[in-house]
Protein backbone atom coordinates (compact mmCIF):
# COMPACT_ATOMS: atom_id res chain seq x y z
CA UNK A 1 0.00 0.00 0.00
CA UNK A 2 1.43 3.20 -0.77
CA UNK A 3 1.80 5.88 1.38
CA UNK A 4 0.43 8.64 -1.01
CA UNK A 5 -2.78 6.64 -0.58
CA UNK A 6 -3.17 8.71 2.81
CA UNK A 7 -1.69 12.11 1.34
CA UNK A 8 -4.57 13.24 3.62
CA UNK A 9 -3.24 12.18 6.71
CA UNK A 10 0.33 13.30 6.29
CA UNK A 11 0.35 17.23 7.15
CA UNK A 12 4.09 17.45 6.18
CA UNK A 13 3.60 16.79 2.66
CA UNK A 14 1.45 20.15 2.45
CA UNK A 15 3.47 22.16 0.67
CA UNK A 16 3.46 25.04 -1.58
CA UNK A 17 1.75 28.13 -2.29
CA UNK A 18 1.38 28.88 -6.00
CA UNK A 19 -1.08 27.51 -8.39
CA UNK A 20 -4.79 28.41 -8.86
CA UNK A 21 -7.98 26.77 -7.74
CA UNK A 22 -11.67 26.96 -7.27
CA UNK A 23 -14.08 25.08 -4.76
CA UNK A 24 -17.45 25.46 -4.62
CA UNK A 25 -20.09 23.82 -2.65
CA UNK A 26 -20.78 22.83 1.47
CA UNK A 27 -17.22 22.54 3.08
CA UNK A 28 -15.65 24.84 0.51
CA UNK A 29 -12.62 26.42 1.75
CA UNK A 30 -10.33 29.35 0.24
CA UNK A 31 -7.03 27.65 -0.27
CA UNK A 32 -3.85 29.36 0.01
CA UNK A 33 -1.99 26.46 -2.01
CA UNK A 34 -2.76 23.98 -4.74
CA UNK A 35 -0.39 21.39 -5.71
CA UNK A 36 0.38 18.10 -6.94
CA UNK A 37 2.26 15.59 -4.75
CA UNK A 38 4.41 13.00 -6.34
CA UNK A 39 6.08 9.86 -4.63
CA UNK A 40 9.71 9.18 -5.50
CA UNK A 41 11.72 5.80 -5.04
CA UNK A 42 15.07 6.10 -2.92
CA UNK A 43 17.12 6.04 -7.20
CA UNK A 44 14.97 9.35 -8.04
CA UNK A 45 12.49 7.61 -10.03
CA UNK A 46 8.73 9.29 -9.47
CA UNK A 47 6.12 6.76 -8.73
CA UNK A 48 3.60 7.53 -12.24
CA UNK A 49 0.75 5.61 -11.42
CA UNK A 50 -0.25 7.77 -8.18
CA UNK A 51 -0.62 11.58 -7.74
CA UNK A 52 -2.59 13.66 -4.82
CA UNK A 53 -3.88 17.26 -5.63
CA UNK A 54 -3.60 19.21 -2.35
CA UNK A 55 -6.28 22.21 -1.82
CA UNK A 56 -4.51 23.67 1.80
CA UNK A 57 -5.61 26.64 4.05
CA UNK A 58 -2.09 26.55 6.50
CA UNK A 59 -0.29 28.88 8.30
CA UNK A 60 2.25 29.32 7.04
CA UNK A 61 1.97 27.81 3.38
CA UNK A 62 4.23 25.29 2.64
CA UNK A 63 6.67 25.22 -0.65
CA UNK A 64 8.24 22.25 -1.73
CA UNK A 65 11.33 22.82 -0.66
CA UNK A 66 10.31 22.51 2.83
CA UNK A 67 8.44 19.26 2.39
CA UNK A 68 11.34 17.05 4.12
CA UNK A 69 11.63 19.85 7.36
CA UNK A 70 7.82 18.94 8.36
CA UNK A 71 4.97 21.44 9.32
CA UNK A 72 5.91 24.00 11.72
CA UNK A 73 5.29 23.27 15.30
CA UNK A 74 3.56 26.30 15.03
CA UNK A 75 1.70 26.16 12.23
CA UNK A 76 -1.86 25.90 11.90
CA UNK A 77 -4.20 23.34 9.25
CA UNK A 78 -7.23 24.98 8.47
CA UNK A 79 -8.26 22.53 6.10
CA UNK A 80 -7.30 20.17 3.23
CA UNK A 81 -9.17 18.78 0.67
CA UNK A 82 -7.04 16.12 -1.27
CA UNK A 83 -7.90 14.27 -4.66
CA UNK A 84 -5.64 11.13 -4.84
CA UNK A 85 -5.31 10.12 -8.50
CA UNK A 86 -4.75 6.64 -10.05
CA UNK A 87 -4.31 5.13 -13.82
CA UNK A 88 -1.90 2.39 -14.47
CA UNK A 89 0.60 2.63 -15.91
CA UNK A 90 1.17 6.27 -15.55
CA UNK A 91 -1.66 9.57 -14.75
CA UNK A 92 -3.05 10.80 -18.02
CA UNK A 93 -5.14 13.43 -19.36
CA UNK A 94 -8.74 12.39 -19.21
CA UNK A 95 -11.45 11.78 -16.87
CA UNK A 96 -11.43 10.08 -13.42
CA UNK A 97 -14.53 7.67 -12.03
CA UNK A 98 -14.02 8.94 -7.98
CA UNK A 99 -14.47 6.14 -5.46
CA UNK A 100 -14.24 5.60 -1.64
CA UNK A 101 -11.11 6.21 -0.60
CA UNK A 102 -10.29 3.21 1.36
CA UNK A 103 -10.89 1.42 -1.87
CA UNK A 104 -8.49 3.76 -3.54
CA UNK A 105 -6.00 3.27 -0.87
CA UNK A 106 -6.29 -0.41 -0.73
CA UNK A 107 -5.23 -0.80 -4.33
CA UNK A 108 -1.54 -1.29 -5.25
CA UNK A 109 -2.97 -0.94 -9.29
CA UNK A 110 -5.20 0.80 -11.15
CA UNK A 111 -6.94 -1.05 -14.10
CA UNK A 112 -8.76 1.62 -15.35
CA UNK A 113 -8.48 5.69 -13.99
CA UNK A 114 -9.86 6.44 -10.80
CA UNK A 115 -9.66 9.15 -8.17
CA UNK A 116 -11.14 9.75 -4.54
CA UNK A 117 -11.41 12.67 -2.30
CA UNK A 118 -11.05 13.47 1.41
CA UNK A 119 -12.00 17.06 3.23
CA UNK A 120 -9.86 17.15 6.50
CA UNK A 121 -10.55 20.47 8.94
CA UNK A 122 -8.99 21.76 11.75
CA UNK A 123 -9.77 20.55 15.44
CA UNK A 124 -10.58 23.19 18.31
CA UNK A 125 -9.21 25.44 18.35
CA UNK A 126 -7.42 24.73 15.39
CA UNK A 127 -3.76 23.21 15.58
CA UNK A 128 -1.26 20.62 14.11
CA UNK A 129 -4.08 18.26 14.09
CA UNK A 130 -7.06 18.03 12.12
CA UNK A 131 -10.19 15.61 11.63
CA UNK A 132 -11.92 14.07 8.63
CA UNK A 133 -15.31 16.03 7.60
CA UNK A 134 -15.98 13.82 4.27
CA UNK A 135 -15.11 11.73 2.09
CA UNK A 136 -16.13 10.86 -1.70
CA UNK A 137 -18.52 8.32 -2.98
CA UNK A 138 -18.82 9.14 -6.68
CA UNK A 139 -17.99 11.96 -8.98
CA UNK A 140 -15.31 12.84 -11.87
CA UNK A 141 -12.30 14.84 -11.95
CA UNK A 142 -11.42 15.44 -14.88
CA UNK A 143 -7.39 16.64 -16.53
CA UNK A 144 -6.50 18.60 -18.65
CA UNK A 145 -2.61 19.14 -17.96
CA UNK A 146 -0.40 16.28 -17.01
CA UNK A 147 3.56 16.19 -16.05
CA UNK A 148 5.22 19.20 -14.69
CA UNK A 149 1.67 21.12 -13.45
CA UNK A 150 -1.75 19.37 -12.85
CA UNK A 151 -4.85 21.07 -14.50
CA UNK A 152 -8.74 19.79 -14.33
CA UNK A 153 -11.71 20.09 -12.65
CA UNK A 154 -13.99 18.01 -10.95
CA UNK A 155 -17.73 17.53 -9.47
CA UNK A 156 -17.40 15.21 -6.06
CA UNK A 157 -20.03 14.08 -4.46
CA UNK A 158 -18.79 13.94 -0.43
CA UNK A 159 -20.58 11.90 2.75
CA UNK A 160 -20.34 13.53 6.11
CA UNK A 161 -18.32 11.36 8.37
CA UNK A 162 -20.55 12.80 11.06
CA UNK A 163 -23.47 12.92 9.82
CA UNK A 164 -23.53 10.86 6.59
CA UNK A 165 -25.47 13.72 4.62
CA UNK A 166 -24.16 13.82 1.09
CA UNK A 167 -23.32 16.91 -0.52
CA UNK A 168 -21.16 18.33 -4.20
CA UNK A 169 -18.41 19.55 -4.19
CA UNK A 170 -16.88 21.22 -8.04
CA UNK A 171 -13.70 23.09 -8.51
CA UNK A 172 -10.97 23.57 -10.69
CA UNK A 173 -7.02 23.53 -9.97
CA UNK A 174 -3.97 24.39 -12.24
CA UNK A 175 -0.95 23.47 -9.95
CA UNK A 176 2.45 25.85 -10.57
CA UNK A 177 4.91 23.12 -9.04
CA UNK A 178 4.87 19.36 -8.15
CA UNK A 179 6.02 18.04 -4.82
CA UNK A 180 8.33 14.49 -4.99
CA UNK A 181 8.21 13.45 -1.36
CA UNK A 182 10.57 10.34 -0.84
CA UNK A 183 8.89 6.85 -0.33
Amino acid sequence: MRRLAFAFAFVSIACGSGGSSSLQGPGSFAPNAVVAVRESFGNGAEVQDVVAIDFLSTSPAFNCSQIDAGFPDSGVLRDELTLLLGQDPMIALGTYEVIDPEIFSGSTQYASAVAAAVLVGPTDPPSLSFDEKAKSVSGTVTLTKVGGEFAGSFTVTMQSVFDGGQSTLTGSFDTSEVCIEPL
